[in-house]
Formats: structure tokens, sequence, C-alpha cells
């Protein structure tokens, strides 16, 4: 295993369209309220939420936070 491996530069990639962006960012904030009403209907029957939902919904929330 070679660790000095030279780097490969990477191509320029094209911007990508504004309303593709939107489109995407749209998306991304949508699944992260789903994840939180996931996880508040959770709460709310009593359920405790597993290590792996407690993380997705910090994260989700961070998400929907910085937007």
């Amino acid at each position: 295993m070679n660790l000095f491996r030279k780097k490969r530069k990477q191509a320029a990639s094209e911007p990508v369209p504004l309303a593709q962006a939107n489109k995407v960012r749209e998306v991304k904030l949508e699944y992260c309220r789903e994840v939180c009403a996931r996880a508040i209907a959770k709460l709310r029957r009593g359920e405790p939420l597993s290590p792996y939902e407690k993380t997705m919904t910090e994260a989700a929330i961070e998400d929907l936070i910085n937007g």
C-alpha cells in the first residue's frame, strides 16, 4: 500500500443550475422534516429513540436550522 500516492486532480465541474440546486435543497429539507416527525411521533407514544434515530434526528435538526 502506497501512502504517498499523488492525488488525482479533480475535473472542473460545471456549476449546478439554480433551479436544480433549489429542488435538491427542498427534497433534503422535506426528508429532514420527515425524520423529525417520526421521532416526535415515537416520543409522543412513549417509545425511546434508538442511538441511530437520535443521531439522525440531531443531524436533521441541524440541517433544518442551517437550511
